[in-house]
């Protein structure tokens, strides 16, 4: 059976740290019960916080060290945080983090170029203009640092599946206003000392100083027909109506909304604050019925548009996942449903997910043990590690098989999808999944999936691992207030000796000569499969 994963973004919420600044009245036994508190839940709530330091009692040796080191010589919350994050970094896991803002580093400047990921390397996307000439370059070395011992840098902070998860936070950290991330990696810096290797194949070095006030910076071309879609926004992106497009920046909607304020999930309004801000970009009705009812339907807007693409025939859908960082898994699944039918139903995808149940789970599902098992028909203890299986399930009736999907989707209109009776609303003869560094979380599972029913995967592979912890399960440290996500869920979606297991590699992967050919456009990916396409 289709089973729903519960794949979850939670927006991140700044919480201030005592009165005044982010390092003011600290107790350094209390940070250090804090950081035991903080590894006891993972213990607890984490399918396998061992292995990644060599087992059990690795972890609990670098545990004590780290929170000897905290109650020893922790001078400020700041501080704490990095410590614990670096820590945590050692998870390599990207749904187990801290929610925390560092204290911004004083007069610090903006920084004076920016970087672009493509699969073979970091390329410059921005300069000051007198620079210009020099955008698309290799970078080679910053500061008299190779990109390799950044990239090493970077994966003891940020907790990095893969080494396109190192390149995304990478980039990150040379954002043009983001020092105060910088400092982490480059804690002394008056200059920008650049070693690249130019598009004309030439080793050219530059030295640049930090802008000390908003400077326009030169940035690669940008192709307005291409990129004029904003998120769940669709449209032809040929006369001849044969090419649609789906634009998708994260995986959020109506139904997951609908979902979370019906079931009282804790933080619920405040995710669907963060996502009015932060998405919608306007103001949140004061009525929450009607602020829920004002966010895009997933499911509506996917049938609007295959109805579109039926009407005219169209051959080919490219699904624009670039930037996508993820959110709701479930309301995904409806639409593959609509595009592929009984198909679907019937596809062995070949995965599995792996459930610990905790205190920490059932208090984000809000349930007690007794109404969870009770819901599941099951006998479950804290503590047991629940298995899913998503595979075909040919024995069972299909009428009985698609009643029990769409029973339990997460869609806004279960009724439309009754009539079809297994039959697609309309299948495109070649779909087209772009990705990038940033396609993460549900956004993974989403081009995974399409993937698996034949759909061509395009661009840059994903900071995510197809094997890897998953989802989101907040927590709150008690004397800090600091907040973060532990992961509940060990994912796998291949053979652990798979080559993709890692890194999912796109089926078509441009390289750095293709980006020059399209002249380092922001939009190479899309033009490159444009050109594939024909």
């Amino acid at each position: 059976m289709k089973k729903i994963i519960w794949t979850i973004l939670l927006f991140s919420v700044t919480i201030p740290i005592f009165a005044g600044d982010n390092n003011n009245s600290i107790n350094r036994d209390s940070l250090a019960r804090d950081f035991a508190y903080l590894s006891k839940l993972l213990e607890t709530s984490h399918p396998d916080p061992y292995s990644s330091f060599g087992g059990r009692v690795f972890f609990n040796v670098e545990s004590k060290k780290t929170e000897m080191a905290i109650r020893k010589s922790c001078s400020s919350i700041d501080e704490f945080a990095l410590t614990v994050e670096n820590f945590l970094s050692k998870l390599h896991d990207g749904h187990t983090f801290l929610n925390y803002h560092f204290q911004r580093v004083a007069n610090s400047g903006k920084i004076p170029f920016g970087l672009k990921i493509i699969p073979d390397g970091a390329i410059i996307n921005a300069l000051p203009t007198a620079e210009s000439n020099l955008l698309g370059s290799k970078v080679e070395r910053i500061n008299g640092i190779s990109v390799d011992s950044l990239l090493n840098a970077v994966n003891n902070i940020y907790p990095c599946e893969n080494i396109y998860g190192e390149y995304g936070n990478l980039e990150f950290m040379f954002s043009y206003d983001n020092f105060t991330a910088l400092s982490r990696i480059l804690p002394y810096i008056n200059k920008f000392d650049l070693e690249l290797l130019t598009p004309n194949g030439e080793h050219k070095s530059i030295s640049l100083m930090p802008l000390e006030k908003d400077t326009e910076l030169a940035q690669f071309p940008d192709d307005d027909k291409l990129s004029s879609l904003k998120n769940l926004q669709y449209g032809f992106i040929d006369e001849r109506k044969n090419v649609m497009m789906l634009k998708l920046i994260n995986i959020l909607a109506r139904e997951n909304f609908e979902y979370t304020l019906q079931n009282h999930w804790p933080g619920a309004m405040q995710q669907l604050k963060s996502f009015y801000k932060n998405v919608l970009q306007s103001e949140m009705p004061a009525d929450s019925a009607k602020a829920v009812k004002n966010v895009p339907s997933f499911s509506e807007i996917f049938l609007a548009m295959l109805k579109e693409m039926r009407m005219n025939g169209s051959k080919n859908l490219i699904i624009d996942l670039r930037g996508d960082e993820g959110g709701w898994t479930p309301i995904t699944l409806p639409a593959l449903y609509m595009m592929y039918g009984d198909r679907y139903l019937t596809t062995d995808m070949g995965t599995s997910d792996h459930v610990l149940l905790s205190d920490l789970y059932l208090k984000k599902m809000n349930m007690t043990l007794q109404e969870f098992n009770h819901e599941n028909q099951s006998n479950y203890n804290i503590g047991d590690l629940i298995s899913y299986e998503d595979k075909s399930n040919a024995n069972l009736p299909i009428d009985s098989l698609r009643s029990q999907f769409i029973s339990s989707s997460m869609c806004g209109m279960r009724k439309a999808l009754e009539p079809l009776h297994g039959k697609p609303i309309y299948t495109p003869a070649n779909v087209y999944v772009v990705t990038d560094e940033w396609t993460f979380s549900a956004a993974f599972h989403f081009a995974f999936f399409l993937w698996k029913m034949g759909a061509t995967v395009v661009g840059v592979p994903s900071s995510q691992a197809p094997n890897t912890f998953m989802e989101q399960t907040p927590f709150q440290l008690p004397y800090s207030k600091i907040t973060g996500s532990i992961s509940n869920t060990m994912q796998v979606f291949l053979p652990a000796a798979d080559r993709h297991a890692k890194v999912f590699y796109p089926d078509w992967i441009p390289s750095y000569k293709d980006y020059k050919k399209y002249g380092f456009n922001q939009q190479s990916e899309l033009l490159y499969l444009l050109d594939r396409m024909k």
